[in-house]
């Protein structure tokens, strides 16, 4: 069983962005790199967008 490596939700009504993606891919040798990805941020929002990030 390959481990999972992809969390993707859609955030509530009136929170920043629209959908949030945490996915693990390859690193550099010191373990997984985390990519953050987060579509239909309105731009005014991105700063709170990042505010939620753990």
């Amino acid at each position: 069983m390959e481990s999972l490596r992809l969390l993707a939700f859609d955030t509530g009504p009136g929170e920043p962005g629209d959908h949030v993606r945490f996915e693990l891919v390859e690193g550099t040798g010191h373990g997984a790199r985390m990519v953050l990805t987060v579509m239909g941020a309105d731009p005014a929002q991105q700063d709170a967008v990042l505010q939620h990030v753990p």
